[in-house]
């Protein structure tokens, strides 16, 4: 039987022109090479799977290339074909894990004394660097300051903090990003297409997604879901075996948390959990669908920035609109606290039942509720009896106009209402506020009327700030109508907060006072 070789291996970057994502290394590397200016050590930093070692590799064939491709190894020459091929003796790669100590360094600093064997310069390539002993970097350092002149050096690692200043001031550090999603996912559709794997552009993006900037990853799982599915793949295949859930879910979620519906958050997330989906990993996935939202809500719809499929970002976008940036904010920062709770808990499910009823708790008295349109909402899939949620409506009346106020019979205040019964009818309102919205009671608790004239209510408020003031705004044509309704006539609601109100009072005193030279002899 022929060897078969994974695809990462098999698509593997030959030249720098292939390295996916980092061109920006790609480019000094080879303008280094093409002015003989190629340094004695470098280091590689970044996340794993995407491409430091496949890069040394190249270095290391461009500088003993046998022939002058300008930056670029020919992958011809017996030098190139034996470093493709894993079986030249003077390219050594080093796995820093398993060879961290002092003695193989000490081995490695006696062999570094011996020519090549055939090409111009001998590399030592060692990976995950970080991971030698403060022992065996002492040990190297003096070699690494001045290698003899056929020795270069080429570090990787994913944890550049953990190596010491000593040797970083000797290389040259390049960092390495991660790759982007359109980028990986062009990538693998190249490979499906060379491979003959038929694959649809959802799980192409799934795939990409789902690797976070590994190419390494993403050609892994390519290769895992075309054994799985005969070389056809399908959305609903690779999410089953990623064991990842339809973006519906993260709507239902959303839509719950907003009606603050615990017990359908905890019916859904047990389901889920029978269905064998990790509870992490969901809660995980479910605050990137909030990110994403925030990003829309503040018009950044940049697909590089977004991880949420193209057919669903309008869907998202009309969700979004019904969310304040405090409201998202938040649900995101406890979701983050719970996510890193329950990593630690013998009784996951049970520990989030207990955790989400206190951000519930919490949305009640701090966040102010949202009305959500019919095309967001969607049945969650709980299960075959859930029936859809309804959403919690924030005074959805209608401003009522002049016309259908004068059809209405005064219920309490004919003409020229006083400001006594003015004050009685808000107390009534207030009342009808408190069984609909904790919130915006809350905000109007301790306020007034304080002013009435040429239609215009003034009402003074005892608390504010601009997140309130967002709630009383959405809400202000509902009170409007109420007070319209009781007196028989259009009024307009003006909110006035209490502390401007005691600094205009200061302020005409203190001017009356400089005006006259006078001073305040007793206050009533």
């Amino acid at each position: 039987m022929a060897e078969y070789k994974v695809l990462a291996r098999k698509w593997r970057p030959q030249n720098f022109s292939d390295i996916l994502g980092q061109e920006h290394i790609a480019l000094t590397l080879q303008n280094a090479l093409k002015q003989n200016r190629v340094y004695h050590a470098y280091l590689f930093a970044g996340p794993r799977g995407i491409g430091k070692t496949t890069t040394a590799r190249i270095l290391a064939k461009a500088v003993n290339c046998e022939k002058d491709t300008k930056g670029e190894p020919c992958n011809s020459c017996p030098s190139c074909l034996e470093i493709t091929e894993n079986r030249s003796l003077d390219v050594i790669e080093i796995d820093g894990a398993s060879n961290r100590g002092i003695e193989q360094i000490r081995e490695l600093r006696q062999n570094i004394k011996f020519g090549t064997s055939k090409s111009k310069f001998k590399i030592y390539i060692i990976d995950e660097v970080h991971m030698l002993t403060n022992e065996a970097f002492n040990a190297l350092l003096k070699t690494l300051e001045e290698p003899p002149p056929h020795v270069k050096f080429i570090f990787a690692t994913t944890e550049p903090y953990q190596i010491p200043m000593t040797i970083l001031s000797r290389c040259q550090r390049f960092d390495f990003k991660r790759i982007s999603a359109s980028l990986i996912e062009k990538k693998l559709k190249t490979i499906a297409e060379q491979e003959k794997i038929k694959i649809d552009a959802d799980s192409l993006f799934l795939i990409a997604k789902f690797s976070q900037g590994s190419l390494r990853d993403a050609e892994s799982i390519l290769e895992q879901l075309s054994i799985f599915t005969n070389g056809n793949i399908t959305i609903d295949k690779a999410k089953e075996l990623l064991g990842m859930v339809d973006e519906e879910i993260f709507f239902d979620l959303a839509v719950l948390f907003c009606e603050k519906n615990v017990t359908k958050i905890w019916q859904l997330f047990n389901d889920l959990n029978h269905r064998g989906k990790d509870i992490p990993n969901l809660l995980k996935d479910f605050m990137h669908f909030l990110r994403d939202m925030l990003l829309l809500k503040k018009g950044i719809e940049s697909s590089e920035l977004l991880d949420i499929r193209p057919n669903y970002r309008s869907k998202l976008k009309e969700l979004a609109e019904n969310f304040e940036e405090e409201q998202i904010l938040s649900l995101i920062d406890s979701l983050s606290s719970i996510s890193y709770k329950i990593k630690r808990s013998e009784s996951v499910v049970m520990d989030l039942e207990i955790y989400i009823l206190g951000l519930v708790k919490e949305m009640n008295t701090e966040k102010p509720t949202t009305s959500i349109p019919k095309s967001i909402t969607a049945k969650p899939k709980i299960s075959e009896n859930t029936k859809e949620p309804a959403a919690t409506k924030l005074y959805a009346e209608k401003p009522l106009s002049d016309a259908a106020i004068t059809k209405k019979p005064a219920t309490q205040v004919k003409e020229n209402p006083k400001i006594e019964n003015l004050s009685a009818i808000w107390a009534e309102i207030l009342k009808e506020v408190k069984e609909k919205s904790t919130t915006l009671s809350t905000i109007l608790a301790n306020s007034k009327i304080y002013d009435f004239g040429n239609n215009i209510i003034k009402i003074e408020l005892d608390k504010t700030n601009n997140y309130l003031k967002t709630t009383l705004e959405k809400s202000k044509k509902f009170l409007q109508s109420k007070i319209s309704e009781k007196i028989a006539r259009v009024i307009q609601l003006e909110f006035v907060h209490k502390e401007k109100q005691e600094n205009k009072k200061e302020g005409l005193i203190e001017k009356t006072m400089k005006i006259f030279d006078a001073k305040i002899v007793k206050e009533k």
